[in-house]
Order: structure tokens, then sequence, then C-alpha cells
């Protein structure tokens, strides 16, 4: 089956949430025998005419890969970085700032003028032919292929470039319900999108996920709540939605969909994939000849921190988790609370340091993948072994390996459409303290989860006080100190480890058989 699949979130800046799901649905698909084909508004550099008439066919085609891959290597580029060499001006939404651009545009290029008349006129129809194709199984020797971020592009077929299609479909979703960009198409079998986009197909059937309803429920989101309410409006009649707490609150929400249609409910296995995780055959033991190449940040001691992983915004409700920390006696044990995640250069975020002291890790410069990741201060000598640290966006090695050696994951999120951070450290074995929302309730339900899994209310912060208090008394009468004072014992490596790796070949296996089932029922 051949099957195209959106790209909209390995186009972002950081890798999170959707991004992880969509990688693991392209390597799912390409495992079951598809050819998978991914769908991008990065045009490269085949689309300029003067090229094709100046350079030897092949030439223009290696471009037309090469600049695509860099545009998705890169993150948050503009889709049109490769083509125009002056910096695209942003159309200002007021109405004197809107005239301002068309006098400015006009003194400018052709292709300038284009882009002020896609701005106000969307384009809607996208006929996808044989020439929009860039095959990536003809050039299998490309250095991007090495590059870790692009890891899913040994997995795909190919690429399909429709410049500008979902900043199209955003911009006409946000009019209204009735606006929506249509793919025409006779080139695949599927259109599977990895999130709902108002995105509408001619010619074979589609599959929206679903994730969840945030956006609408909670406006201190990054998505406009009036687009994403459209977009899920128009998300069609087939879904796979990621947990059954996102089915419940879309079925709420709207109308019930047709008898015909097509509902699975899909969850997603582990994030956690680097090279601590990558095993041949059954041997699953560690493959490490020193503990030192866990290659854990400075300061943060192994079995001697928590972990809060995510991007630090609203709804992942940290200042709840800084006051737990702070009112147990985590910190007067040295046991740190660390956060691996972008922060936001907002309020919030400057009161939380202010709160918890700023902190700089120079050794994590190496693993960073943003400028912006970073935390800076000239206080960095304030910090004491059991303070709060900011690791900024690490990579995956990085983060999986704070994963394996935490004392424990904590999420205190008030929604989430799934819970991917509770799902990795319970398929670990690493305790959790999660608040009792659905999505969690869930994930505590799946295997043996409930071992692992401990829920405390939101409304109760001296529940949370208490967990984390009882999971640092667990450990450290379970583990001497002179032993906590040491890297992390590789016993308790091994056992995590091995865990991991069958948990996962467990979830990996139901998540293809499901997703499978999905897409074979629609084009029935």
């Amino acid at each position: 089956m051949k099957v195209l699949i959106t790209g909209l979130d390995l186009e972002q800046l950081e890798h999170r949430g959707i991004a992880v799901y969509t990688n693991n649905v392209i390597r799912a698909l390409d495992e079951l025998g598809h050819d998978v084909w991914l769908l991008t508004q990065h045009q490269g550099l085949q689309a300029q005419r003067r090229l094709r008439s100046t350079l030897a066919k092949n030439v223009v085609s290696l471009l037309a890969r090469t600049t695509l891959m860099e545009a998705l290597d890169v993150g948050g580029v503009n889709p049109d970085q490769f083509n125009v060499p002056s910096k695209r001006a942003k159309l200002a939404e007021a109405f004197v700032g809107f005239f301002t651009r068309i006098f400015h545009t006009l003194s400018r290029s052709e292709r300038h003028i284009a882009d002020i008349y896609q701005h106000v006129f969307p384009k809607k129809n996208y006929v996808i032919t044989a020439k929009h194709l860039v095959p990536l199984t003809d050039h299998p020797l490309t250095p991007y292929a090495y590059v870790a971020r692009l890891g899913y592009l040994k997995h795909l077929t190919g690429i399909v470039a429709a410049r500008n299609i979902f900043q199209n479909s955003m911009r006409l979703q946000a009019r209204g319900k009735r606006d929506k960009v249509t793919i025409r198409t006779n080139q695949f079998d599927i259109f599977l999108t990895t999130c709902p986009l108002g995105i509408t197909t001619k010619g074979i059937p589609s599959v929206q996920t679903i994730h969840d309803t945030i956006p609408i429920e909670l406006f201190k989101t990054t998505d406009n709540p009036i687009t994403f309410a459209h977009r899920l409006a128009n998300a069609g009649p087939n879904h796979i939605f990621v947990s059954k707490e996102s089915k419940r609150r879309y079925d709420f929400f709207y109308e019930k969909v047709p008898s015909e249609s097509i509902d699975t409910i899909v969850h997603q296995p582990p994030s956690l994939y680097s090279s601590l995780f990558r095993t041949e055959g059954d041997d699953v033991e560690l493959k490490l000849s020193r503990l030192e190449d866990l290659r854990l940040p400075r300061r943060i001691a192994p079995l001697r921190y928590i972990l809060f992983n995510s991007k630090v915004e609203y709804r992942k409700n940290l200042e709840f988790l800084v006051q737990a920390y702070l009112g147990s006696s985590l910190r007067s044990e040295g046991i740190s609370l660390v956060i691996c995640g972008g922060l936001n250069q907002d309020l919030r975020t400057s009161q939380l340091r202010e709160l918890t002291g700023p902190y700089e890790d120079t050794s994590l410069s190496a693993n960073m993948t943003s400028s912006s990741a970073k935390v800076t201060s000239s206080h960095a000598d304030r910090i004491d072994p059991g303070h709060i640290v900011f690791t900024g966006y690490v990579d995956d090695h990085t983060r999986d390996t704070l994963f394996t050696a935490a004392l424990a994951v904590v999420s205190p999120s008030i929604i989430e459409g799934f819970g991917i951070p509770v799902l990795d450290a319970a398929a670990l074995g690493v305790p959790v303290v999660a608040s009792d929302i659905g999505s969690h309730i869930e994930i505590h339900s799946m295997y043996d989860f409930d071992n692992y899994v401990h829920l405390r209310s939101l409304h109760s912060l001296s529940g949370w006080i208490q967990k984390l208090n009882d999971i640092s008394s667990e450990r450290s009468g379970s583990i001497s100190r002179s032993v906590q004072q040491k890297l992390l014992d590789k016993a308790e490596i091994n056992m995590r480890l091995k865990r991991f790796v069958r948990m996962r070949r467990q979830i990996w296996g139901q998540f293809k058989e499901d997703l499978s089932n999905s897409l074979m029922k629609a084009r029935l």
C-alpha cells in the first residue's frame, strides 16, 4: 500500500509530542511493508525555473532532495527559505500594516506579489502528480541519512513537496468550517494525517489522527482555538485517536460521526529509542563499557533527582510541581528536581527562575539543537546539589539517559491527550507521580503499570508532597548512602533497560496491528 503521511510537526524546531508519534507511524508502516511518502510544505530548489534551464536534470533532482532534507533538519524555517534570497516579511494583520506590506511588496519581486495574493486567497486545491514526488530510494547515500533528527528518512520511499499546504490549510480553517484544502491525486492508496489539519482528499480515502481537544478547552496554548475547532470539525469520518480519553472528549464536543465511519484507538509506543535501547535479537544486556558513558549532565547524580520532561507551558503545571518539591524533604536530602524541556521567555518562567534560582550547565552545550534551549545565569555558583536544574532542550540520548537514571518521573499536567512521559517511565519501571486526569488513569490501567504509576489529585498539594517523600525514603532504604553517592548502580540500569526493551516490543507490536487495521478498514 502506498501511504501519504503529513510531516507538519517534523518541520518544527523541536521534535516533541506529535513529532514522536509521526516518527513511530512512519517506522511502523515501513515495517509493515508499505511505501511511505512524507508530505511537506517545503518546495526545494527544483521549483526555480532558472535551475531547470541551466543544470542537468539529475543535478536539479539532487538539489531538490538536498534542500528539502535541509529544511526538515533545520526546522522552524520558512518554506521558501531556499527559493527566496531575501527575507520574506510577514504580512501585518492590522489594516494599515496590510497596505504598507503591499506597497513594499509591489516594489520587489513577482514572488512576493504572489505571496500577498496567496495570503489573501489561500490555495485550496492541490493536484499531486508524479512530478511532485521526490524519491529517496534511488539516492541511498545521502549524508542526511546519518543525522539523528532525520532518522525517519530510512523508512521513507520519498517526499511530496506541496508548497505552503499546511500554511494555507491553517489560513482557510481560520475562516470557517467550509474552507479547507483539497488534495486530488491517484498516486497513493491512502492519506494519513498525524493531527487534524482541515485537509480533505479526492480519489483516495483519508484517516486523520486526533490527539486531544486541548486548544478549545484551554486557551493558554500556541494553537488558535477557533482555527483548531474548525480543524477538528473537518477531521472527516475516519479517525485515529491516541487514547480512549481523547475520543471521549472529542465525542463530547462534536456530533457523533456516521455509523460507517472508522474510529480506532491506537496507543503510542514509548518514545525512548536512543542507542541505550537498541539491541540485536534477544540480547538486551547493557552495551556500555563504563557507566560514565551514560553521559548525565553535570551536577545531576544518578538516582538523586526526580525528572520533569516537557516543554514548559501552562497546562504542564510546573509551578504546582515546584511547590510540591520545595514542600517535601527532597531538597534537604540532596535530591534535585530536573526540568528537561524548552523554556518560554515569559513572565511565568521568569518567576519560576526567581523562585528556584538560575542555573547554567555548560556540559549540555554540545547536546543542544537550539541556542535558545540553554539557560544562562551569572549566579550558577549558588546552586546546591538539591536545587532545581533546568537542562533546556537536549538530544535524544541525553533525554533517554535522564529517564533511565531518574529516582522518579513527575507529571502534574492539568490536561493531556495521552501522556508519553508517564508511559516512558512506566515502561522502564521507574516510579511515576502523575495527576489523576483521564489520560493518566488510562495509562495506569495498562499492562502492569499500576505498580509504577502513582496518581495524585491536583487539589491536594499535601498528597504530592507525601508521595515524593515516600519515594525518597523507599530508595534511601534500599540503597546505602555510599552507593547513592556513586554513579548509577549497573544492576539497576540493566533491570530497567531489560524491562523497557521487553515492554516496548509488546506495545510496539500492538501499535502496528492497530494502525494497520485502521488503514485497512478505511480502504474498504
